[in-house]
């Protein structure tokens, strides 16, 4: 299912959600492999992205973890679809090959589609 681009918030407030609780500031958040920031991305995931500056000042905080993320995403997407945006951040550049993305996909999928029942007021 291809979405719409306009409409990334629900998709990352859902991957938000699934590696930091929603937390949209969660300076001291470390994660296992030494991610940050409220979509937890790792170094190497923020140098490939291209976007200037360092890790910390652009991976802290959600605006600026968001343009590193679309960057990854542009660089390393084929398809554009959301599956494949969450599978990447999750699994890196192959994420869609791995099998072990998908269970983080299933996560991000169930929130997106509580997003939209909140929505619709069901």
């Amino acid at each position: 299912m291809n979405h719409s681009k306009e409409n990334l918030s629900m998709l990352f407030t859902a991957i938000m959600h699934v590696e930091t609780g929603g937390e949209p500031n969660p300076m001291y958040a470390v994660g296992k492999s030494k991610e940050i920031g409220p979509f937890q991305i790792s170094y190497e995931y923020f140098l490939d992205s291209g976007v200037e500056g360092t890790w910390t000042q652009n991976c802290l905080y959600v605006d600026r973890s968001v343009k590193v993320m679309k960057a990854y995403w542009s660089r390393y997407s084929k398809e554009g679809t959301w599956e494949e945006y969450a599978r990447i951040h999750n699994g890196g550049p192959n994420g869609m090959k791995n099998p072990n993305t998908l269970g983080y996909w299933e996560k991000v999928l169930k929130l997106i589609d509580n997003q939209r029942q909140t929505e619709l007021g069901l």
